[in-house]
């Protein structure tokens, strides 16, 4: 088992890849349910929805950020990961603040959307990059 570093754990190559993606989609599914708990959706398979909706939304929002990054450097730096995380967090609100518009009356609460995803990438992501950099 190789030891890694906290920067190469949270701004290698395979997290922010395909793999990496993917590898972060139960966790995030997990995630998603949890902060829709309270949200009045008619039906259980629109929460799921909501979840994946989040997370393709959140990798596409970040691709152009990460491509632009990689261009100069394999290893993300700190700023970086920070500000890719703070990028995940936003988009995972947005999406999830559309999918709650389209489906319920509920209040949107966009502001607290944002800070409270920002909040839980800031704390999680951290976690599953180092977790997960060991295994991939």
């Amino acid at each position: 088992m190789k030891w890694l570093g906290m920067a190469e754990a949270f701004g290698s190559p395979w997290a922010y890849s395909l793999r990496g993606w993917l590898a972060m989609l139960a966790p995030s599914m997990v995630v998603s349910v949890l902060h829709e708990a309270e949200t009045p959706f008619p039906h259980f398979s629109l929460v799921l929805l909501s979840a994946v909706a989040q997370h393709c939304f959140a990798g596409l929002a970040l691709l152009p950020f990460i491509l632009l990054i990689r261009r100069r450097r394999s290893v993300l730096p700190l700023w970086a990961v920070f500000t890719s995380w703070t990028i995940l967090g936003g988009a995972r609100a947005v999406a999830g603040t559309a999918m709650v518009a389209l489906f319920t009356d509920a209040d949107i609460n966009l502001p607290f959307r944002i800070v409270s995803w920002v909040l839980a990438a800031w704390a999680w992501m951290p976690l599953l990059s180092y977790a997960f950099g060991h295994n991939c």
